[in-house]
């Protein structure tokens, strides 16, 4: 099993013989656990802010339309983009529209993969062992995709780093490791490609000793030093950057799906 890593949407190759964990780490994966653990049953996918209005437009009292412009609530929308705003709210009812600048483009990149996850350092644990489940039991690889920033174009440190935590993970999960070149299609061992071992070395660089673990000093760390963690701060989201600090405190993986003909991330079946 090949393990490789996008540091963007942009760059990332066919996905057909893959199962994807896609990151958007601030804020997207984590709003979209907050949503579903406040009664979600489907997030359905817009391109846009303007697409999200007219797909509710119709009987807008039977939906909540949610998601960010420039990490803005849009004007209209019932919520945000804000992981700690949305852990107090109540879905449940309604149907849920979701849009924001760049992840749900990276789930629109890999809706061709058998199988797409939604991953954050807050279900770090349960999406790692559900990947490599489902990968072993596909006979497929498995592809870490970062949602990066400016739609695409630019790497997030906070996306790639994390990237380098499901790494991690997977090698302390998975007692057989070697070489891309030895592998030779063993779907019982893992192969880390170029892109997984850099994103592996530059988490390591900032755990403190050989045994040390990532935890959410460390995330606060990386967070200080990243765009998007300096940003949110300055627009009053602060209180984002310690909810999406949190690790392996949940078991729920979302999925992208189809549903009435709309892309969508739901969970379970």
């Amino acid at each position: 099993m090949l393990v490789s890593v996008a540091l963007s949407p942009r760059t990332v190759p066919s996905v057909d013989r893959s199962v994807c964990i896609v990151l958007d780490v601030l804020r997207a994966s984590n709003t979209m656990l907050a949503m579903f653990e406040a009664g979600a049953s489907a997030l359905y996918l817009a391109a846009t802010p303007e697409e999200a209005e007219k797909a509710a437009a119709a009987d807008r009292a039977a939906h909540w339309v949610c998601g960010e412009r420039d990490g803005l609530k849009p004007k209209g929308f019932d919520f945000g983009n804000s992981p700690s705003e949305l852990a107090g709210a109540r879905l449940g009812g309604r149907r849920v529209i979701y849009v924001t600048s760049n992840g749900t483009n990276a789930l629109r990149a890999v809706a061709a993969a058998p199988r797409a996850l939604v991953g954050t350092p807050r279900n770090e644990v349960a999406v790692v062992r559900q990947a490599l489940r489902e990968a072993r039991e596909r006979e497929l690889d498995l592809l870490i995709v970062c949602a990066g920033d400016e739609g695409g174009y630019a790497i997030s440190l906070e996306d790639a780093f994390v990237a380098g935590m499901l790494v991690d993970r997977l090698i302390k999960l998975h007692a057989r490791h070697m070489s891309v070149e030895s592998a030779d299609g063993d779907s019982e061992a893992i192969s880390l490609d170029d892109s997984a071992i850099l994103v592996h070395r530059m988490f390591s660089s900032y755990l403190r000793g050989p045994d040390a673990h990532a935890n959410a000093e460390t995330l606060m760390t990386v967070f200080g030093e990243a765009r998007n963690g300096q940003d949110l701060p300055r627009k009053g989201y602060a209180d984002d950057l310690a909810y999406c600090a949190q690790v392996d405190v949940s078991a729920v993986v979302p999925h992208l799906d189809m549903r009435d003909g709309v892309l969508a991330v739901v969970v379970g079946a």
